[in-house]
């Protein structure tokens, strides 16, 4: 009974996680990471339960495009989701109370490592942090993996081995899970519980990637690519990268955390108190260092490697908060709670990404319906049987534009759905389709991630598609132009 009105804070927490994050369900366009991965996500997951489509390979991973394929599992996993509702918003929801799963398991976690009141703190550190609250604008690989590991680290410390099953799947989903396998064999105090957990992890990582093994590895030479480092300077270059662009998250006060976890740290350890604590509160180090150690053996930053340290760290933090704060009247405990609160959640950054809602479902469906009327134009006007007469180009307004194949599905997906008609297959390569219409018409789609004049995008396609002449503006928005282009030849 004691416990009930931090229960009640608990259940507060929750529901002012969802409610921030309910706008989010929205058509899969990122607020800061708009690449179409989300629905080139959908379109094989969808193609898997319309149309019996099997893809053996999953996305590449590991930088670049031409990295290392993953396992199918992913896209398998997506189309169980989407079979009791079959639509491109259902992910969204789903994505959104995956998120709410972690906060969850973030609280239980700390609550078994420590106690309630650390576990209130660390899930309020978690769920309002910056990073995490971007994961809530669509499905994707590492958003899906980190409530898998979270699941299986909090069966780790209940000395379940079927943690090392769930971490297994988690890797398999998306390999920033890995650094996580080898921390987890430190939780094994008996060697029949180690013996068994790396047992259990062989057989169901090979299980998981049995498409691939059965047909051959099938990826790059990392070294041939430069992805991997080839000196130790590099290797510190890119740790102090990776540490960085971590608390870079917190901007302006990531100097500020930065000085503050490191000082807060020795005086932790320092300072009296019980062994199994200090040796938790190591491990949970250690939980946060792996994924920022592991991806700085590679020569590309990217945040998503270091999603399991945010919540390592949200559990250290509340932990280091509750330790040195315990002997302070309440009402400074609650005045510093606060300030830390700002300093995480960079001054509550999440506000900034409050958006109308659906509106990327209306700019897309608009969109569409006019490219629509255009295509039912075309098809009527040349006797054409079906929509099998186009494909979508897409190029992605850079400093330096270019042509972005994952761009096209946000286009393609919705597209497949009002022409009731499939425009792409699914295809094991480094973008998991192809569009299967004819080129006589090209809708060019412009993707401006920099604002610029159209010309920057028109000179781009002109020089790859010389046969094609840009006839008509179809529709034009702040993020995406749409233009028809036709061969002249």
């Amino acid at each position: 009974m004691r416990f009930a009105p931090l229960k009640v804070i608990f259940l507060l927490i929750m529901l002012v996680s969802l409610v921030v994050r309910i706008n989010k369900v929205d058509f899969p366009l990122s607020f800061g990471f708009a690449w179409g991965d989300g629905t080139r996500d959908y379109l094989v997951a969808n193609h898997i339960l319309k149309y019996g489509e099997k893809p053996i390979f999953g996305p590449y991973n590991l930088l670049f495009e031409s990295g290392i394929y993953s396992s199918p599992l992913y896209f398998y996993l997506l189309s169980l989701m989407l079979l009791p509702f079959n639509y491109i918003l259902t992910l969204s929801v789903i994505n959104i109370f995956l998120q709410l799963t972690s906060i969850v398991l973030i609280y239980l976690i700390a609550r078994k490592l420590f106690d309630t009141k650390t576990a209130l703190i660390a899930s309020v550190f978690f769920s309002f942090n910056p990073a995490v609250f971007q994961q809530s604008d669509y499905m994707w690989q590492p958003n899906l993996m980190q409530p898998v590991a979270f699941l299986g680290l909090y069966f780790l410390i209940q000395r379940h081995l079927v943690s090392f099953f769930l971490i297994a799947l988690a890797s398999a989903v998306h390999y920033c899970a890995f650094p996580w396998v080898f921390a987890f064999f430190l939780f094994c105090k008996k060697r029949k519980n180690y013996l068994w957990g790396l047992l259990i992890f062989i057989i169901s990582f090979a299980l998981f990637y049995s498409p691939i093994l059965t047909l051959g590895f099938k990826g790059v030479d990392l070294k041939e690519e430069k992805m991997i480092i080839n000196s130790f300077g590099n290797y510190f270059i890119n740790l102090f990268s990776n540490i960085k662009e971590f608390f870079g998250t917190f901007k302006p006060y990531q100097s500020l955390l930065i000085f503050l976890s490191v000082t807060c740290l020795i005086y932790f350890f320092k300072s009296k108190g019980l062994a199994k604590q200090k040796r938790l509160t190591f491990l949970l180090l250690i939980l946060f260092l792996a994924p920022i150690f592991a991806a700085s053996f590679f020569n590309k930053l990217r945040p998503h490697y270091l999603t399991l340290s945010l919540g390592a760290f949200s559990i250290l933090s509340a932990k280091i908060f509750t330790s040195l704060t315990s002997n302070l009247k309440v009402y400074f405990r609650v005045a510093l709670f606060v300030l830390v609160l700002v300093f995480l959640t960079a001054n509550f950054a999440f506000r900034k990404q409050f958006k109308s809602p659906f509106s990327n479902y209306r700019l897309i469906d608009n969109m569409t319906s006019d490219i629509k009327n255009e295509l039912v134009s075309i098809q009527t006007k040349e006797g054409f049987a079906d929509f099998s007469f186009f494909q979508i180009y897409s190029i992605a307004v850079t400093k330096t534009p270019f042509y972005y194949q994952t761009l096209d599905t946000i286009l393609l997906v919705p597209l497949e759905d009002k022409l009731n008609q499939p425009l792409t297959k699914v295809l094991d390569s480094a973008y998991n389709h192809i569009q299967t219409g004819g080129k006589k018409y090209l809708l060019l789609a412009c993707h401006k991630f920099i604002q610029s004049d159209p010309e920057a995008c028109f000179k781009q396609f002109t020089g790859a598609n010389q046969n094609h002449q840009i006839i008509k503006t179809i529709y034009q928005s702040n993020s995406l132009d749409i233009f028809l282009a036709k061969n002249t030849l």
